[in-house]
Parts: structure tokens; C-alpha cells; sequence
């Protein structure tokens, strides 16, 4: 049920033109705390289902601590270092399949907060020029199929139109007009380069 709530309100935030959306542990600490209390991999058909309804994160991050470091702390977790290591090696077997990266968290905060700033930047530029690139290739896509279908139409109407004798002349000028483009796009320009360099070595 959260999740299909939160599948809802994500949509809402998409609709509003929302930027950023930072979520601490997601849904997958309740998915892995779901597999431990069932002793059951986090890979099995009930948190993989639950897996694929939720809106999948440009990153996510997971910060690969030792759960003995964690005991170490003021405020310990009361389940203790058994239970950590459990969730630890839950964690350990699904980062791949659900795609986090991990981040090694056994640093101080500094060095720690650096690693994921680069993170962030490498990963989030590297998204914006996917989906730049994608949606390039879409328009240009596009645009192509509308010039074939709207060269059909033309040549059409223009047969209809000229008659078949006119209609006759207008394709040999055509054809006749692309092959000198052609010449001029490409074979020109690389035998002038060809020639020039040629003259150049012999006379510079």
C-alpha cells in the first residue's frame, strides 16, 4: 500500500515540476527488514514484485559501514551486532540487482561527504546527457520519417500537378541537382584538402 502511495505522490511531484527528491533508505531497508524477519532473500518474488512498482531513483547510494564501527556508537542500535550483520549481508546480495552504488563509509565525515559530492556530480551529469542524447535521437528520428512521408506527398501532388512529360524534367533536374550536391558536400572539399596538402609539401 505505501508503495502505490508513494507511486501517486511521486507522480504528483513530476506533474509540479520537482527538481529534487532526497529519500533516506528508501524503500529497500523495509523490503531487506521484510526478507530478515522472514529469513528469506530480498531476491524473492514477493520484494522483487514490491521492487518493481516503485519509481526507480537516478542514484542511490549505499554507505558500506562495518556493523562493529556502528556499535561504537552513543546511541548503538538496541537489536545489537548480530542482527547488523545479518541486514549487512541482506544488503550485500541485492546492491547489484537493484542497482545501488555502494560508497565506502568506514572514513571520517569530511572525506566521506567529498566522495559522495563527486559522486552525485559524475552520476546526475552523466544522467542529463543521457536523456539529452536520448531525446536528440528521438527528434531526430522524427524528423527524418516526416521528411521521407512528406517527400512522398510531394512528389505526388507535383506528378498530378506537372503531368507526366513536365514531371519527367523535374526529376532529371532533381537528380541531377542532388549528384552535384553531392560532388560539392563531399568529394570537392576532400580533394581540394588532398591537393592543397600535396602542394603545400612540395612548394611551402
Amino acid at each position: 500500500i505505501d508503495a502505490v502511495r508513494f507511486k501517486r505522490y511521486f507522480a504528483r511531484l513530476q506533474k509540479e515540476n520537482t527538481e529534487y527528491l532526497i529519500a533516506d533508505r528508501y524503500f529497500y531497508d523495509t523490503l531487506i527488514n521484510i526478507a530478515y524477519l522472514a529469513q528469506k532473500s530480498p531476491s524473492d518474488t514477493y520484494s522483487q514484485f514490491v521492487y518493481h512498482l516503485l519509481p526507480k531513483p537516478d542514484l542511490a547510494l549505499y554507505l558500506r559501514i562495518t556493523p562493529s564501527r556502528v556499535m561504537q556508537r552513543e546511541r548503538a542500535p538496541e537489536q545489537g551486532l548480530a542482527y547488523l550483520e545479518a541486514k549487512t549481508a541482506l544488503f550485500e546480495s541485492i546492491l547489484s540487482d537493484w542497482e545501488i552504488l555502494p560508497i565506502d563509509a568506514d572514513q571520517s565525515i569530511d572525506t566521506l561527504s567529498a566522495n559522495i559530492n563527486d559522486t552525485l556530480k559524475k552520476r546526475l551529469v552523466w544522467k542529463v546527457m543521457q536523456t539529452k542524447f536520448t531525446q536528440a535521437v528521438i527528434w531526430l528520428t522524427l524528423a527524418e520519417i516526416i521528411y521521407n512521408l512528406s517527400g512522398y506527398v510531394v512528389h505526388a501532388l507535383t506528378g498530378r500537378f506537372l503531368g507526366p512529360a513536365e514531371y519527367g524534367r523535374y526529376g532529371l533536374i532533381i537528380t541531377l541537382t542532388t549528384m552535384l550536391i553531392v560532388l560539392i558536400g563531399n568529394g570537392i572539399p576532400t580533394a581540394m584538402s588532398k591537393y592543397l596538402a600535396s602542394a603545400s609539401e612540395k612548394d611551402p
